[in-house]
């Protein structure tokens, strides 16, 4: 007789569970707003003789990109700990980490000013936030970059800015 009872409300358990895990996965997607912009970390190999430090550039979705001295054992937890934590709403599984080969390592690569996303441009010296996003919008608005002389022509960017970073940068 019970089982009778259950089969006559199946229909209605049904509905009662299927709504009760739409309700549970939409709490769970507001719960955990991720976010498209990932955390970059990009390791420059110039190991001091006193210790395995190597300096790491922390961008993309933490509070304070910049460069960072780690020393051997950091952990990306005190990574990005030093770069203030991840920004809100980052995804924290979106990290990129790179290691240049140690070939890379022997000379200093240089930031393509055609190709760089905002986070790396902000790593040249006197490149913040706005200098980057008027790098990225003159290059959208007149094409590639012929030559890095042209960055002077970049609003912002001034003869002292440019020289103090000639030497970091490429237009290929």
């Amino acid at each position: 007789m019970k089982f009778n009872r259950l089969a006559e409300h199946r229909a209605s358990i049904a509905l009662a569970l299927l709504a009760l895990t739409v309700i549970g996965a939409l709490l769970l997607l507001e719960r955990q707003p991720w976010s498209t912009a990932p955390l970059e970390i990009t390791l420059n190999r110039q190991a001091s003789a006193a210790a395995a430090e190597v300096e790491a550039y922390v961008g993309g979705a933490v509070a304070n990109p910049g460069w960072y001295t780690l020393a051997e054992g950091d952990t990306v937890a005190e990574v990005i700990a030093m770069a203030g934590g991840l920004a809100s709403g980052a995804d924290p599984t979106q990290v990129r980490l790179y290691v240049p080969t140690d070939s890379e390592g022997t000379s200093p690569q240089l930031i393509s000013i055609n190709h760089a996303e905002a986070w790396l441009l902000q790593a040249l010296p006197g490149i913040g936030p706005t200098l980057a996003q008027n790098i990225i919008d003159y290059r959208q608005a007149s094409g590639p970059f012929a030559a890095v002389e042209e960055l002077l022509l970049v609003p912002g960017i001034g003869q002292a800015t440019y020289d103090g970073l000639v030497d970091m940068i490429t237009a290929e």
